[in-house]
């Protein structure tokens, strides 16, 4: 078909000719040869990643300091908050300003497996930022009133949560999966901030960061001189922690749990179980299991649940590698009329990718957005500082995202179809439902 198009631009008229419309219906064709991931120079704990153009810095510090190594509850919660709440020589506000004055960001976070801090700043203005970093990582000193501030806060927002069919249900879920004594599992409840000691703070500050080993990760356009001096502000943090002891994982048996929470509109669903983690030959193929299933928009959950059916506005399915263990998750959240059946067509779909094959032209879509995924991954020095973090937690590095594409041209369906046998088979699952 050939139309017409007039445009009015800057007082002129200009006619674009075209021969055809574009079909919006069908996917345009991918053809990633090979995705070019980032050289990566480590010595020791210091890892560069190399290839940035813009003038800044991206530097993680990344602690074992995570919420596994606390042997209280909420104790590295606070520590990680706490950070940037003053020094002997200088207050948060003095801490803050003087970030500000030079144009930079620190950004502390902690999860289950690791405490890490992020900063973010100019090249040229690195050197006035690692001395407050050092003062930070060597010298905090958590005045009580910031810690009583903070926990008063979470208290209260913990009793909105507790009015959240999805904050129950994920709270409920990890405790089914890993039991009352496991840090993942471990429920936090109201009584546990008035448990909180300054005390306890500030030992866990003395054990797992000041003075102790971490894996520093550099990204940006960096030169030699900025590098040493990085290496040697953090020269003194090498002090090993203490190791990680063993937890037991005390699971209930599988099947459905239903907790009923009176005037709520939704119910949210969790179905899953522990699967295999990310150095296990079968990760990778269940990794795209997954998003068949509901890792994209265009799943089988989405295209079902929600474009079909109209019961959830979100499905997704997803695998949460961790340290100690990998789960395998489907969440959703829908109205408490539809739960049953939003539950019926989820057991549907995970049927399928077990007794039938998945046709070629869905799994080459599939391999193409998991392709995309990855090259999004490494789109810039601060994606790809976070993604290497990521596999750095695990012990990994880009040789395992090499693997990945590699044997990710090479996924069949008949194999696919062989791994959801071995690890979808609903008896072997956890179904949660709050609502």
């Amino acid at each position: 078909m050939q139309i017409f198009v007039n445009l009015f631009f800057n007082g002129s008229i200009f006619m674009v000719y075209m021969t055809s419309i574009l079909n919006r219906k069908k996917a345009p064709s991918i053809d990633i040869k090979a995705i070019d991931f980032p050289l990566v120079q480590v010595q020791d704990n210091f890892h560069y990643i190399k290839g940035a153009t813009q003038e800044y810095t991206f530097l993680q510090l990344v602690f074992d300091a995570g919420k596994i190594s606390s042997q209280k509850k909420l104790i590295a919660d606070c520590c990680c908050d706490m950070l940037l709440s003053g020094t002997s020589t200088k207050t948060a506000f003095e801490l803050n300003e003087l970030l500000d004055y030079y144009g930079a960001s620190i950004e502390p976070i902690v999860g289950d497996d690791d405490l890490t801090i992020r900063i973010y700043c100019l090249n040229k203005q690195l050197e006035n930022i690692l001395p407050v970093i050092h003062e930070i990582l060597t010298d905090s000193i958590f005045p009580k009133e910031e810690a009583d501030l903070i926990l008063t806060k979470w208290k209260q927002r913990q009793l909105i949560q507790f009015k959240k069919t999805d904050y129950v249900a994920n709270r409920k879920f990890r405790n089914i999966l890993f039991g009352d004594a496991h840090p993942y599992g471990s429920l936090i409840v109201q009584e546990d901030f008035d448990l909180v000691q300054l005390e306890g703070i500030k030992n866990f500050y003395q054990t797992f960061i000041q003075h102790k080993a971490c894996k520093i990760i550099l990204t940006g356009k960096v030169d030699d001189a900025h590098t040493c001096k990085i290496q040697a502000t953090f020269s003194n943090q090498l002090t090993p922690v203490p190791e990680l002891k063993n937890f037991s994982i005390h699971t209930v048996s599988t099947g459905v749990y239903k907790e009923t929470m009176p005037d709520t509109v939704q119910s949210s669903i969790r179905i899953g179980k522990l699967v295999c983690g990310m150095h296990h030959e079968d990760y990778m193929g269940l990794y795209m299991l997954t998003s068949i299933l509901g890792g994209y928009f265009s799943s089988r959950l989405m295209l079902n649940i929600r474009e079909d059916k109209g019961y959830t506005y979100g499905i997704y399915a997803t695998i949460y590698a961790k340290k100690l263990a990998s789960i395998f998750e489907i969440s959703a959240e829908v109205n408490q009329e539809h739960q049953l059946d939003a539950i019926d067509e989820i057991k549907k779909e995970i049927n399928r990718l077990i007794d039938e094959e998945i046709p070629q032209e869905e799994l080459e879509k599939v391999k193409n957005y998991v392709l995309g995924q990855m090259m999004r991954s490494i789109d810039g020095p601060i994606k790809t500082g976070k993604i290497y973090k990521t596999l750095l937690i695990q012990n990994l590095n880009f040789n395992f995202s090499k693997a990945f594409e590699q044997k990710l041209k090479l996924m069949n369906s008949t194999d696919l179809q062989k791994l959801a046998q071995k690890y979808l088979n609903l008896d072997s699952m956890y179904l949660i439902s709050v609502g």
